[in-house]
């Protein structure tokens, strides 16, 4: 699914965006993934179905950075890891914005009552085209997700943050913004991660 390999340094934009906009910012890679230079390599084993404790890593990170509220952006299995991430017991997110997730694959599947039990604004996005089956996923889950909630298919076949219009970058941002207004007026500290795709 994707491309393997794929790191944090695809979600630099969208932090600088964000920080710009007066949010706080977090991108990691997730364990596994080695894509030299600059961001160095992280420590264990590419485990997919796993990554998801990464989620919950970089959140407690962002908590203890002085993080009031915590918005999960993630992409292709990033999407996947963040939805079960939000799904544990152990956090607590304003908002989560999913871009190009893929329901029943890489050891994840979700069903209605996962959707439905996830506090806080959700966004669903894909491109129309996502060879992977980014959009039927996102309206599924858009579907099961309770209010508030937006989704928002976008013209093009890039999976997760490749599309053209930098889909999870435009998502991340004006989703931030909205979420802001749903979730009660101030800035929300924003956790942003590609977690690869």
């Amino acid at each position: 699914m994707g491309r393997f390999g794929d790191s944090q340094a695809d979600w630099y934009d969208t932090a600088a965006t964000l920080g710009r906009a007066g949010y706080g910012a977090l991108t990691y890679n997730r364990r596994g993934v080695c894509p030299g230079s600059a961001d160095g390599c992280s420590q264990g084993s590419d485990d997919l179905a796993e990554s998801w404790r990464d989620v919950v890593g970089a959140y407690e990170r962002a908590r203890g950075e002085g993080a009031t509220r915590v918005v999960l952006v993630g992409a292709s299995i990033g999407a996947m890891s963040s939805i079960e991430a939000a799904t544990q017991d152990a956090i607590e997110i304003a908002a989560l914005v999913e871009v190009g997730g893929i329901n029943n694959a890489s050891g994840y599947s979700f069903s209605r009552s996962d959707l439905a039990g996830i506090e806080g604004v959700k966004t669903s996005a894909s491109s129309r085209g996502d060879i992977y089956g980014g959009a039927d996923a996102a309206r599924e889950w858009h579907r099961w997700a309770t209010p508030p909630k937006r989704l928002d298919i976008l013209e093009g076949a890039e999976h997760g943050n490749r599309h053209p219009a930098r889909g999870a970058q435009r998502c991340g941002t004006s989703h931030a913004e909205h979420s802001r207004h749903r979730a009660g007026g101030d800035r929300i500290s924003g956790l942003s991660g590609r977690y690869a795709s």
